[in-house]
């Protein structure tokens, strides 16, 4: 037996078994996941963070990155490749 994730059998075995019988997206339902839980002494820790602090964070890493590529721009380090960053090598 291969050693297929959760995602690959669901992909690679079982959707194509259910779209094969008929099936289509329209009645077929994704599982959704929270994601990773960190678990600190026993209990999941839980971020208590509102969206719109989310939302500050995110703004605030923006700013710092932009001010990064900007740096290493002035440097030399890096130049822009067809609207995309590229690293000189």
């Amino acid at each position: 037996m291969s050693d297929l994730s959760e995602a690959d059998t669901r992909a690679k075995l079982i959707d194509p078994a259910i779209h094969a019988r008929g099936w289509t997206e329209d009645f077929i339902k994704r599982e959704e996941s929270a994601g990773a839980v960190e678990i600190i002494a026993g209990k999941p820790k839980v971020d208590k963070r509102t969206p719109a602090e989310l939302l500050d964070v995110i703004e605030a890493k923006g700013k710092e990155i932009e001010a990064a590529v900007k740096a290493l721009r002035s440097r030399g380090a890096i130049r822009a490749a067809g609207g995309k960053e590229a690293v000189k090598s």
